[in-house]
């Protein structure tokens, strides 16, 4: 009851920020190529798999509305097309708004899905208690609102991630035909979420399978060893016929623009294979790492060690970071003691998660590291539960378990509709000085300018705006505006996001100004007197 409680508050919650954040840089792509899914192909931009996408776009769909048509137009290499695509169709019959929030509906359900599971792997460990605890840390987390609040294919990708390492622990306990079929499915399930599930899914599934031997002993789940190679066999026939069904069952040439270039593809090039698609999905993301995306952090644009970790300490609330390290040492100690290697399968889950994320030279914020939270949200209630049933100071270790998820509900509720550019106390107040990208900054705050510009009876702008590419400006309600050149200054009312005015000094002879306002918390209003001596800031 208080699970489900806690879910429908949480979907409450995002589902009350569609109205007031505006699309995020990534959408349209998501919903344009969802909506080539759905009208009979997936051609375009191989980088993700479809089931996110799909999802996004079957609202819309519903709704009558379709794309441009303009599959052929390309810019700079990358289909300029997704992106055109996707916000004809969030404007399509001038219902933005709602075309929208179908879109990120399609996520919803996910989230629901998402909260079950982590209150059941709760349970499987310790009991109900510490699975309601978990599920009340979960629906509370402002990273996990903010992504569960969006058409894009990142919180996707954490639920079916949740779901496959529930699968294999439930199989390595009992590898019987109906829990193989299980595995099955949800593992081609987290395959179809994201391309990086094909990096995550066999490093967990070794991490778990080591810490099973190393706490056990024991390898094998079946009494024979044939009995395991039919099991495996059977987990193998599902996920491929799950797997090729949610690429339409295409048998074809992998994309010419894809294979060239790349030895092992040139030689497939002439023959058809099954899903095609993800091949080029995999080289795409092979590419993708290779190139590298540096954000900004600490200051500057760069790769580090410390991006991940720097992330998930700035953007996790307090309370859940100390029962978190709390719950790690304790789920480990205990383990070893008590020879139950379920206890140690969270520590693999967030050991795999932030070793290929620290890894990775693709650094996009904590977004890539939402799988992390699910295996802390249950050793966090761990913790929680364990200080509660202490004998020795009692009452003191039962106020701070009380306090603990107090200042997380309070933490949470304060933050609404702001899950996205959430940071925690470490970060003083001035995130930008940290991180910014999709951590503070991916164009969520559009609408709310225009709502504060027509407030104030503003009729000329100069606006540095980061959003969606290609995206329409003129559809969003803003007055007349021109855009802020990089380098000149410029007089009368200016507003910028923070991404722009922090990432490079071109705009940097703005910070000389006191903003007017704070537009949610990723964009900045100034009223920028006249250029004259008297008027210039010392």
């Amino acid at each position: 009851m208080l699970v489900t409680l806690f879910a429908l508050v949480g979907a409450g919650r995002i589902v009350a920020t569609y109205g007031i954040l505006t699309q995020t840089y990534d959408e349209p792509a998501h919903i344009a190529t969802g909506m080539d899914w759905l009208e009979g192909a997936y051609t375009r931009d191989y980088l993700h798999p479809p089931l996110a996408r799909v999802a996004a776009a079957l609202g819309p769909y519903l709704a009558g509305a379709r794309k441009a048509g303009h599959e052929n137009d390309w810019v700079d290499g990358n289909h300029k097309s997704i992106w055109t695509d996707g916000d004809h169709i969030l404007q399509s019959d001038g219902k933005y708004r709602r075309n929208l929030s179908l879109a990120r509906l399609g996520v919803l359900p996910f989230f629901v899905v998402g909260t079950v599971l982590v209150y059941v792997w709760g349970r499987m460990l310790a009991g109900a208690v510490v699975g309601v605890i978990a599920a009340l840390l979960y629906t509370t987390l402002p990273p996990i609102l903010a992504h569960a609040g969006l058409a894009t294919t990142d919180f996707v990708f954490v639920v079916t991630y949740q779901a496959a390492v529930l699968a294999i622990i439930v199989w390595l306990k009992r590898a019987n035909a109906m829990n193989s079929v299980v595995l099955g499915l949800a593992l081609a399930v987290a395959m179809l979420s994201k391309m990086s599930a094909a990096v995550y899914l066999p490093a967990t599934i070794a991490a778990v399978l080591a810490v099973r031997f190393g706490v056990s002993g024991r390898l094998n789940p079946c009494s024979r060893w044939s009995t395991l190679a039919g099991r495996l066999g059977l987990v193998a026939f599902v996920g491929a016929a799950v797997f090729w069904g949610g690429y339409r069952f295409t048998f074809d040439l992998l994309p010419p623009q894809i294979v060239k270039g790349v030895p092992f593809a040139e030689t497939l090039a002439e023959v058809p294979i099954p899903a095609p698609a993800f091949v080029a999905g995999l080289i795409e993301l092979k590419n993708h790492n290779q190139r590298g995306l540096a954000p900004y952090f600490m200051g500057s644009a760069g790769r580090s060690v410390w991006f991940f970790p720097a992330v998930v300490v700035l953007k996790t609330p307090m309370a859940l970071l100390l029962l978190g390290l709390a719950g790690i040492v304790l789920a480990w100690t205990r383990s070893r003691r008590e020879s139950n290697w379920e206890l140690a399968a969270p520590l693999a889950c967030v050991l795999v998660v932030m070793c290929i994320s620290i890894s990775a030279r693709i650094n996009m914020g904590v977004r890539h590291v939402l799988p992390l939270y699910w295996p802390l949200v249950v050793v966090a209630a761990l913790a929680a539960r364990w200080l509660w049933d202490q004998h020795g100071l009692r009452h003191l270790a039962r106020i701070a378990v009380v306090v603990l998820l107090l200042w997380q509900l309070a933490v949470s509720a304060l933050v609404h509709p702001d899950y996205l550019a959430y940071f925690n106390e470490l970060a003083g107040g001035k995130p930008e000085r940290f991180l910014i990208d999709s951590d503070l900054d991916w164009g969520q705050d559009l609408g709310r300018l225009s709502n504060e510009l027509r407030a104030r009876g503003i009729k000329n702008l100069h606006l540095a705006y980061f959003g969606s590419r290609y995206m329409d400006l003129n559809r969003h309600g803003l007055p007349a505006w021109q855009p802020l050149r990089p380098n000149q200054r410029a007089e009368g009312w200016v507003a910028i996001s923070v991404l722009i005015l922090k990432s490079g000094n071109e705009y940097r002879w703005l910070e000389a100004y006191e903003p007017v306002a704070h537009i949610g918390r990723s964009m900045r209003l100034y009223d920028v007197p006249p250029h004259d001596g008297a008027s210039e800031p010392g």
